[in-house]
């Protein structure tokens, strides 16, 4: 039901890309992922990004990249999102890392 309300609010429709910060295993980037066109997982640690990959894989979804990223280092050309994410576990990175 979550996801249902997201995909319509934000009008989801196969196009645009997904930025997902402090992805860790990809719980919202999975499901969001195959209704835009590109999707990337963002966290600082790097077996959190393995088995986001490995539940990607799982799961058949192969159009989000994974960057191992602290909210401090985020890249400065990254263009633009249809929809920024950021799950509730992922507050405390960004706040120890600003």
């Amino acid at each position: 039901m979550f996801f249902d309300d997201v995909i319509r609010r934000f009008d989801l429709n196969g196009s645009g890309r997904l930025l997902d910060l402090g992805c860790g295993t990809g719980q919202l980037t999975i499901p969001i992922a195959g209704h835009v066109a590109e999707a990337i997982g963002m966290d600082p640690e790097p077996d959190m990004l393995t088995e986001a990959a490995e539940h990607a894989a799982a799961n058949k979804v192969g159009n989000v990249t994974w960057v191992r990223c602290g909210s401090a280092d985020l890249p400065g050309r990254l263009s633009r999102f249809r929809l920024v994410t950021m799950g509730a576990r992922s507050t405390g990175w960004i706040a120890s890392s600003a």
